[in-house]
């Protein structure tokens, strides 16, 4: 999200995480629940970061995100 920061990130990932985990899944069997687990990065204005290493921080928030339980929201900077 561009011209986000990282306090409004994470609260959108949370309502994301928190709708999805609310909404059990139909089933034939009844409901299923789910979880979300949410990893994500920040980027200031002018960072020359290239995409490769902001997707690879987003993904290393992802694991610990579930290394901490699953059903999280992590960000790394």
């Amino acid at each position: 999200m561009t011209d986000t920061d990282a306090a409004v990130a994470a609260r959108v990932a949370e309502r994301i995480r928190r709708t999805i985990t609310e909404t059990p899944i139909p089933t034939r069997d009844g409901s299923m629940p789910v979880s979300l687990s949410v990893g994500f990065t920040v980027r200031q204005p002018n960072d020359p970061t290239p995409a490769e290493a902001l997707i690879e921080r987003a993904d290393q928030a992802l694991m610990q995100s579930k290394a901490a339980g699953r059903n999280r929201v992590r960000m790394t900077s």
